[in-house]
């Protein structure tokens, strides 16, 4: 289901110093990305071994996280969110952008981040703004796990407005073990539907186009022959 975030997550930011958590203190200017974080640190469990399997596959619907932006009834929430125009703010949909895709990364491959699993942005592969909404509108920001590899993922992102989506974006994160900084397997997806499939597929065929063209980069000789 959806989140409904902001209410707590601006109390969080006025709340006095000392009361704040440590992995929010200090560090975001975004209401909503310091809720994410307090999301992962509430549902951080202990990793047993049937839980921390990482050949465990998990289905996208798991993962998936979508945040209402109560712009219309929140008026202190879309004044955080508004330029001097009355448009959304892009740069702090952009730091929460981050902080969903860590979020959906960090649910996916749940309870084995941090302690057992370390989680890193290895690239944002695609930011496409295809319109500028306003803030007399509520929002919605989407996150969900498109495809698996062997130690990375990318996730798909969308942002909605007035009944249509105005931003599309795909961050892609690798798995490392924490202690030997090696590369770690992610937990398989197993997609759970049709348009999960076709995401899979879609996205599956762009990260080999990627590898080809890197691999071309590095060794232009070869790729010729």
């Amino acid at each position: 289901g959806m989140l409904r975030l902001p209410a707590s997550s601006l109390r969080l930011l006025r709340a006095p110093r000392g009361a704040r958590t440590a992995v929010t203190e200090g560090r975001f200017h975004s209401p909503i990305t310091a809720a994410l974080w307090e999301l992962r640190a509430a549902e951080h469990a202990p990793c047993d071994p049937q839980a921390c399997d990482p050949d465990q596959a998990r289905p996208p619907s798991a993962s998936e996280v979508a945040i209402g932006y109560a712009f219309r009834t929140d008026l202190m929430l879309a004044e955080q969110y508004r330029n001097p125009w009355g448009y959304v703010r892009i740069g702090r949909i952009l730091e929460d952008l981050d902080a969903l895709a860590g979020t959906v990364a960090f649910k996916h491959t749940a309870p084995r981040s941090p302690s057992n699993l370390l989680l890193v942005t290895a690239s944002v592969d695609r930011i496409a703004l295809l319109r500028h909404p306003r803030t007399d509108e509520d929002m919605t920001l989407t996150g969900r796990v498109d495809w698996v590899g062997k130690s990375s993922m990318v996730i798909g992102l969308t942002a909605e407005s007035g009944g249509s989506a105005w931003l599309r974006a795909a961050f892609t994160f690798v798995g490392r073990d924490p202690r030997t900084n090696k590369a770690a397997k992610v937990n398989p997806l197993e997609p759970d539907s049709e348009a999960a499939r076709a995401r899979f597929e879609r996205v599956a065929a762009q990260v080999e186009r990627r590898r080809a063209r890197a691999k071309a980069t590095a060794d232009p000789e070869e790729a010729a022959a």
